[in-house]
């Protein structure tokens, strides 16, 4: 009973323009805490289908430079996920800080892609032509990751600004009680 005391409709989310559901930011929040057990080194995969005897692929050193830009950055992704399962009534909040994680993610990004060379190859029995030619379609197709990446974030924020110009018209147009 102390729970429906407690309950107020402005907690609730708005009507108009749909937000992520719980189970979606639910599902993100488990795939940034596997990411940074990943990242930190806390867990490993299995490398499925490369022979290490003909080809190793390892990180570029860009990343271990942003290394610890990027943990922040999935650590702000949970964040902000855990406070739209937690109040998602606080449009206005939740909106302004998803929009702030997808700046700082392309502002990330934006420096990552600077570096030019993203992945190492190598492997005891390539010869070099075939590890240059390998190398530059990796870092090719790592090139257009990341600028895909930046575009998704670049859509979300076009997204988000417009849920809460739509949010905010409606609230605009709302008649007043009396």
């Amino acid at each position: 009973t102390q729970i429906l005391t407690r309950w107020k409709p402005r907690n609730l989310p708005p009507a108009i323009g749909k937000s992520r559901s719980r189970f979606e930011l639910s599902g993100e929040i488990a795939w940034n805490v596997v990411f940074i057990l990943w990242w930190l080194g806390l867990i490993r995969f299995r490398d499925f289908g490369v022979d290490p005897g003909f080809l190793t692929l390892a990180l570029a050193p860009v990343w271990t430079t942003w290394r610890w830009a990027i943990v922040a950055y999935a650590s702000l992704e949970i964040v902000v996920d855990l406070i739209a399962i937690a109040r998602p009534g606080w449009t206005l909040t939740n909106g302004a800080v998803s929009i702030a994680r997808y700046l700082v993610g392309i502002g990330i990004l934006s420096q990552v892609v600077q570096a030019g060379h993203w992945l190492v190859v190598g492997g005891p029995a390539l010869a070099e032509h075939a590890r240059l030619s390998l190398q530059t379609n990796f870092d090719l197709g790592m090139k257009i990751g990341i600028g895909v990446a930046i575009a998704g974030m670049a859509f979300r924020i076009a997204q988000e600004v417009w849920r809460l110009y739509v949010i905010r018209q409606a609230q605009v147009l709302e008649p007043r009680p009396a």
